[in-house]
């Protein structure tokens, strides 16, 4: 975690791609949301070749750089095995059918290409007691509602037809994102350092070795009750995750994930076998 600086998550992931800056050069990065085009900027400057995609591209600013018109609730415009990197900002939060981008993520991906996720962290400590106190993001905010989170636009797609976008409607932790980016072919690499938020941190100091006790204890409840003689990966990796202390303290997540060398999970509500037999 980092203890002081900005909170803006431009500037949070700007670090991280900062870090590594020398291994976008020469590659193919998508940026999307691509927003005012600070990332796409910076990823040029390093040398990517950088694909900028964004709902609103009359935003974007990067200089020699274009935006392409994208709505994420559809299909990325890019073929296969097409991308070294995608840099995925602050977009999952406001989609319903979140598998959905990640299958087409790990579809755009390259084999072994990387994704790094940003999303406000709702797994965060103070998320986790402003949803038990008002069911909201934080103790600032209403809960999701018509008013705020859900608006309507004039229909732009040659059909007239308006056009629904959401707001933090589906906000998502930490658990769920991994378990729908392993459905989609994809495996978490780190979880990387975002700002700390003090009010999880303090709730971190008070509740800490509670949650260490219980990850442990649930462990061994669902390998003793899966009848396993070790436990399974996805348990361990869930366990961990629990008990991660960047994850439960951290105002954002930047996550990145790796396209699994295999395919992705079958998901076919034909398919009457549960999950478990795919990957135990």
């Amino acid at each position: 975690m980092y203890w002081r600086g900005s909170h803006d998550i431009k500037e949070l992931l700007g670090r991280v791609l900062q870090a590594r800056a020398d291994t976008f050069r020469g590659k193919v990065v998508v940026d999307v949301p691509a927003g005012n085009g600070v990332t796409s900027a910076r990823l040029q400057a390093w040398g990517a070749d950088v694909r900028a995609l964004d709902l609103f591209p009359e935003f974007f600013k990067a200089p020699g750089l274009a935006c392409e018109k994208v709505d994420l609730a559809d299909a990325l415009p890019l073929p296969a095995d097409s991308a070294d990197w995608i840099i995925f900002q602050e977009g999952i939060e406001h989609l319903p059918d979140q598998v959905r981008v990640l299958r087409e993520c790990a579809r755009v991906l390259r084999p072994d290409g990387r994704l790094i996720l940003t999303t406000p962290n709702t797994s965060n400590l103070r998320s986790r007691l402003a949803h038990l106190l008002c069911e909201a993001e934080t103790l600032k905010l209403l809960p999701p509602n018509e008013v705020d989170a859900v608006w309507v636009t004039a229909g732009d797609d040659g059909d007239g037809a308006p056009r629904v976008y959401f707001g933090h409607l589906f906000s998502i932790g930490i658990q769920r994102l991994r378990t729908l980016a392993k459905v989609a072919g994809l495996d978490i690499v780190t979880i990387h350092p975002a700002r700390v938020n003090w009010t999880s941190f303090a709730l971190w100091c008070a509740v800490g070795p509670l949650i260490h006790a219980r990850s442990a204890a649930a462990l061994r409840r669902a390998v003793r009750k899966g009848g396993h003689a070790t436990p399974p990966a996805a348990y361990t990796e869930a366990a961990a995750l629990m008990r991660n202390r960047d994850i439960l303290c951290s105002g954002h997540l930047i996550v990145e994930f790796r396209r699994s060398p295999g395919d992705a999970l079958p998901v076919d509500p034909r398919d009457t076998r549960r999950l478990r037999d795919f990957v135990t």
